[in-house]
């Protein structure tokens, strides 16, 4: 909120081209963020000096108002309902990313592994369900 009190609130994709992102690093490169416009695909390469390969980094940067991000919902839902974020472009659909969970097959699993997949089966779809309908692009 501080940043987009400051700076005004990006209205179209063309936007964000003035705004400060605060870009996510992926194998040393800046992944775009990506929206559904049109019933098309766009990316935008964020443009700023911060280039985080953490994405809990990136969201304390965002509250701190270094700028814009795209975030996962999972992750900025609860700083959203908390009024840390604000989400911006909210009416473009956002691009959604599978969830895989993978371990080697195995008669006899270790425990930690068991445990870890418990854990995801029970809370899992609770969690997917408090982000029904939301897109992937929260800021």
């Amino acid at each position: 909120p501080a940043y987009l009190a400051e700076r005004g609130e990006p209205m179209t994709l063309a936007d964000l081209a003035e705004h400060e992102g605060i870009a996510y690093l992926r194998q040393g490169r800046v992944l775009a963020w990506q929206w559904q416009l049109d019933g098309q695909w766009q990316s935008v390469r964020p443009t700023g000096r911060l280039q985080l390969d953490d994405l809990h980094a990136i969201t304390q940067a965002a509250i701190a108002g270094f700028g814009l991000a795209w975030l996962p919902t999972w992750l900025a839902r609860p700083h959203l309902e908390r009024g840390e974020l604000r989400e911006v472009l909210g009416s473009l659909k956002g691009r959604r990313y599978p969830i895989n969970a993978l371990w080697p097959h195995s008669p006899h699993l270790p425990l930690k592994t068991r445990m870890a997949i418990d854990w995801l089966a029970s809370r899992l779809p609770e969690r997917l369900a408090s982000v029904t309908g939301a897109g992937s692009h929260d800021q």
